[in-house]
């Protein structure tokens, strides 16, 4: 992978990771509870990256991209 891939990877978990932080500040009181569960399953998932390698394990990223798709529904009724 690589210098440049280990970039990429840090780049679109950074950038997901802060997109729900940021939408979760916003206060949006319907979704609240989807981005807070996102927002934990996110920081469990990159603290088990850590340690493990989540990314092989076919539950982990399955539960990770379902969070990401609360993120994406979120971003685009704010808009």
């Amino acid at each position: 992978m690589g210098i440049i891939g280990a970039i990429l990877y840090i780049v679109l978990f950074a950038y997901n990771y802060l997109n729900a932080i940021k939408l979760d500040n916003k206060n949006n009181k319907e979704n609240d509870v989807y981005l807070v569960i996102s927002l934990y399953y996110q920081t469990f998932f990159l603290a088990y990256s850590m340690s493990g390698n989540p990314l092989y394990n076919p539950v982990s990223i399955l539960i990770y991209f379902i969070v990401l798709i609360f993120i994406q529904t979120s971003t685009k009724k704010e808009k």
